[in-house]
């Protein structure tokens, strides 16, 4: 075989694909019921393991029967890079420095980000930016924020992007708009950006100081700027291309907000409304006969003073 690196350039560039596929195949099988002690490691892109999959995937079995074939793409994900601090904080010896470098968020909107391909480049841009924390409390003594992860990509200090960042077109589209009028609702944009995933939490809105600008900008530009995700805002342009679907929904929402006022008499129609329509046509079945099973209103529904029905 050729360099063990280099797998994926012996099955490209190899004038036969069947015969490849079936040197591989012996090669394996016979690893396999040899004696002594003795290991092998094979690693390949995606694109590689798919065209063996598609040719010989009783190969791609026999390696998973020894329970080490792993994905690398299923350790990348969200929680990677707090993973991955964790462990350096260990074996690095760290110590009093390790709660220092990131601020509260920080690793998380690392995580979000870079696990997305679209966005970064996965432990490449982990590691770009544990880099750029660590400089920025060498040079500055302060915590790395999820502000100055959004910065990074701004000032295109983020290596291994596209020559159009995402990232840094969705943030510069956003804090160019007429509504993006004050320094707080700038921060905001840039902490809404940072979790491009799940969205800004409120905790995070309130530990930053940003709950009130995000409040404002949602009033305005819920469905067209930006996008209620699991955990709070984040900037519509970063949604997959998928989730963008919500769009249309999320501008009904911002027409419905804009013309709503709460009042006492909006209140009650509204709990009448879901009682008489919502409960026994989409949620229980209405009451028929002396069955115990199903919905009734025999018994008015009342306020509990904790704010439930």
């Amino acid at each position: 075989m050729n360099k063990g690196d280099e797998i994926q350039q012996y099955i490209n560039q190899a004038r036969s694909q069947h015969g490849v596929i079936q040197n591989l195949r012996e090669f394996i099988f016979g690893f396999r019921v040899r004696s002594g002690k003795n290991g092998m490691l094979i690693s390949m892109p995606t694109y590689t393991e798919a065209g063996i999959q598609e040719a010989g995937n009783d190969i791609l079995d026999r390696l998973r029967d020894g329970g080490l074939y792993h994905n690398l793409v299923d350790i990348y994900r969200e929680k990677f890079p707090q993973k991955l601090w964790e462990r350096y904080v260990e074996e690095l010896s760290i110590g009093e420095y390790a709660g220092q470098i990131f601020d509260y968020g920080t690793l998380d909107a690392i995580g979000q980000i870079s696990s997305r391909e679209d966005l970064g480049r996965g432990p490449r841009s982990v590691i770009n930016l544990f880099k750029l924390a660590i400089a920025h409390f060498r040079d500055y003594g302060e915590a790395f924020t999820p502000e100055d992860v959004v910065d990074a990509f701004l000032q295109g200090h983020v290596t291994f992007e596209e020559t159009e960042s995402k990232m840094r077109i969705a943030v510069n589209n956003a804090l160019s708009a007429s509504v993006v009028d004050t320094e707080n609702k700038r921060k905001a944009i840039k902490l809404l950006a940072a979790f491009p995933n799940t969205g800004c939490s409120i905790d995070l809105q309130r530990r930053y100081k940003i709950e009130k600008a995000v409040e404002q900008l949602g009033d305005k530009v819920h469905g067209i700027l930006i996008s209620y995700q699991i955990d709070g805002y984040t900037l519509l342009e970063l949604l997959p291309r998928e989730s963008k679907e919500k769009g249309f929904i999320d501008r009904l929402i911002t027409k419905f907000w804009r013309t709503y006022n709460e009042d006492t008499f909006r209140a009650k129609a509204a709990q009448n409304a879901f009682i008489k329509y919502i409960i026994p046509e989409k949620l229980f079945v209405s009451k028929r006969g002396a069955t115990l099973t199903s919905w009734s209103e025999e018994n008015e529904i009342q306020l509990h003073p904790s704010g439930c029905y």
